[in-house]
């Protein structure tokens, strides 16, 4: 485009064409470029890794599978929703991250999922989910809201997709921060005053509500053994403030602060 700039509608109609040509069916290079994007979003490692690095000397590792995608992608008419959809109901999206099989190591392969870290704004959706605030001043929309802006700002991954880290700040904040210690405290928590109220329920079976609140999952037979004893003993005075110390420990774990597929055997 040699006239790019100079008036306003050769700008404007130049962008057009750009666009067109960019997004016209019979340009393999951006459907594949969306997919490839998608793929290391949702699978932690590119069918071109790194995702941005496309070129002769970086092959993919799966020109098959690149292929196929791209051209259903491009079918579609660039249905984001349709390529998401149809990576979810893969198997190699479905498998587990825990180790199964010797060989598994290689990323490239896709033989289990890659542990990922959650976006600031994951974080902030399954902290409140977790922790009870449904509603109130940890839950106001917007960016004024104190716990979204801190947790976005502290847990906003700046690497790839598959290296999950945690640095001193983030530690600090699930160790000792303020949201953690009222979301944790037995005069505050909504979690744990619910469970204090039901008098119906176990000690074991308190864990297992933690664990599916905090992890999703069930707690192992040794988890429960553990907490279940953590739980019942001393005075029962001194109970309730167990119940929060059981729901910290879960929000400082990394499986909450990381996505993974499966869970751990029982």
């Amino acid at each position: 485009a040699t006239n790019v700039g100079t008036s306003q509608g050769d700008t404007v109609g130049s962008r057009a064409a750009l666009a067109r040509w960019i997004t016209a069916p019979e340009n393999p290079w951006f459907a594949q470029a969306i997919v490839n994007r998608v793929w290391g979003q949702l699978m932690g490692q590119g069918i071109v890794e790194p995702v941005d690095d496309f070129g002769q000397g970086n092959p993919p590792s799966h020109p098959e599978l690149l292929d196929l995608l791209a051209a259903q992608f491009t079918a579609s008419q660039f249905d984001l929703t349709f390529l998401y959809q149809a990576i979810c109901r893969t198997q190699a999206y479905q498998r587990t991250s825990r180790t199964t099989a010797a060989g598994q190591d290689q990323p490239q392969l896709f033989a289990r999922m890659a542990i990922k870290p959650l976006t600031g704004e994951q974080f902030f959706a399954v902290f409140v989910q977790a922790t009870g605030y449904q509603s109130g001043r940890l839950t106001r929309q917007g960016d004024q809201d104190p716990l979204r802006r801190s947790l976005v700002n502290q847990f906003s991954g700046s690497g790839r997709y598959a290296d999950p880290e945690t640095s001193v700040s983030q530690a600090l904040t699930l160790m000792n921060g303020g949201f953690v210690h009222e979301a944790t405290s037995a005069e505050r928590s909504p979690v744990v005053r619910l469970l204090v109220e039901d008098h119906s329920q176990s000690a074991a079976r308190q864990v297992e509500e933690l664990y599916l609140l905090a992890l999703g999952r069930l707690p192992t037979s040794d988890e429960s053994r553990v907490l279940t004893a953590h739980l019942e003993q001393g005075e029962p005075a001194g109970r309730t403030s167990r119940r929060g110390d059981v729901l910290w420990a879960l929000l400082d774990t990394a499986e909450f602060r990381w996505k993974h597929g499966g869970r751990p055997p029982r």
